[in-house]
């Protein structure tokens, strides 16, 4: 009968299972190097990789610090103590000692980011993270890292050199221009111009120059009555945040009269955002008052149902009118809008004709009445009441 195995991955504990079950799990990745087992025989729990009826061949164990030895327990009773195996105690001494399962899900961390796929997206999505990971891969040779950061280093020397002398070259032609553009000959001027604002990104004009050559551009097509291609250069100038530097008064005008557009526009979102979160400011506001109404309509409710009933003194009847009054002040005062609170509307309506229209026997006070009137009105086809109670609320108001 072959030896049962028990054995720990992922911070669980497994078993028992055969040697050949056990040998099973490792193609499986079930079963890594750093994962504990235990036999009987053994004395403590060992890294798999230490076996070799499990791993022939003694491999290269990871980096990482071996976890803390397992202290074997007091009594094989004990909760945390490990599966003996079946064995009589004759041939065993005493229980396995329990593992202390590595940190298995730091070792699958580590080992994800110094997968190579990892590496390779790291550098095209974020560069630095990808330096980094190089930078602290142990598989990865100093010398290659070296290359890795050297070829880097100058790829970004040679883009700041390209930049430089494209602007360099630009800010050349830029010069040409303007004193073809000086002699009077506009259209050689502007045909640079273009070129030089080209592209998504504006061309490699040094900044400095871009609302001269913005400005030209727009007066040249004013001048010709291209008033839709002196609105592109404008709107294109507003795009990288130039104010173009007009002459013509008719550029002017038209730039005068975009960026009023533009501003009123600004305004005009910006009132709206404003309106939004004042809305959404109101309908919070109007939901917790809400809340606080129909709280004040049950009190009120609660007042009406201690009625005085028979014959009771004035001074009896004097303080229950003062009670119910000071009550339905609370209900009156609390603002509500049936607009934001239409469910919680409904619910104050048919609370006050179902409840307090009846116990108080149509005798209600007016200002109540009057308070609840519009609420009424405003879900009146929402609500449900017997035919009765509405019939006699619409008597009322016809009066």
């Amino acid at each position: 009968m072959s030896q049962e195995w028990y054995y720990a991955h992922g911070g669980v504990q497994k078993g028992p299972v055969t040697e050949a079950q056990l040998k099973a799990l490792i193609p499986l990745g079930q079963l890594l190097l750093n994962d504990l087992v235990w036999r009987d025989g053994m004395a403590e729990w060992v890294k798999a990789g230490t076996v070799r009826e499990l791993f022939p061949a003694k491999p290269a164990l990871p980096p990482p610090p071996p976890p803390p030895t397992p202290k074997r327990p007091q009594s094989p009773t004990a909760a945390t103590a490990a599966p003996v195996p079946n064995q009589s105690p004759q041939t065993t001494g005493s229980a396995a000692p329990t593992p202390i399962a590595p940190a298995q899900s730091s070792v699958d961390v580590q080992n994800l980011l110094q997968n190579p796929l990892v590496i390779v997206l790291s550098f095209l999505c974020c560069s630095p993270v990808g330096l980094v990971l190089v930078g602290i891969h142990p598989r990865i040779s100093r010398k290659t890292k070296l290359i890795v950061f050297g070829c880097l280093a100058a790829f970004i020397v040679i883009a700041m050199i390209i930049e430089a002398i494209g602007s360099s070259v630009a800010y050349k032609q830029a010069l040409e221009a303007n004193a073809l553009w000086e002699k009077g000959k506009h259209e050689e001027a502007v045909a640079i111009y273009k070129s030089l604002v080209a592209g998504e990104s504006g061309g490699m004009l040094p900044d400095s120059m871009k609302p001269t050559v913005y400005g030209r551009l727009i007066d040249h097509d004013t001048s010709l009555g291209n008033v839709a291609g002196a609105t592109k250069w404008i709107e294109q100038a507003d795009k990288f945040k130039v104010v173009p530097d007009v002459r013509s008064e008719e550029a002017q005008r038209i730039l005068s009269s975009l960026q009023e557009k533009r501003r009123q526009k600004e305004q005009l979102a910006q009132t709206k955002a404003k309106q939004e979160e004042e809305q959404v400011a109101a309908k919070k506001k109007a939901k917790e008052l809400s809340g606080k109404k129909l709280a004040a309509l049950r009190a009120l409710i609660k007042a009406y149902q201690t009625y005085p009933k028979g014959d009771v003194s004035p001074n009896e009847m004097r303080k229950f009118m003062e009670s119910l009054e000071k009550q339905q002040e609370q209900f009156i005062s609390i603002p509500f809008d049936p607009q934001y609170n239409r469910q919680e509307a409904k619910e104050i309506a048919e609370l006050y004709l179902d409840s307090v229209y009846g116990l108080y026997n149509g005798q209600h006070v007016s200002d109540l009445h009057d308070h609840i009137e519009p609420i009424w009105q405003a879900v009146y086809d929402d609500v449900r009441l017997p035919k009765r109670l509405r019939r006699q609320w619409e008597d009322e108001l016809s009066r």
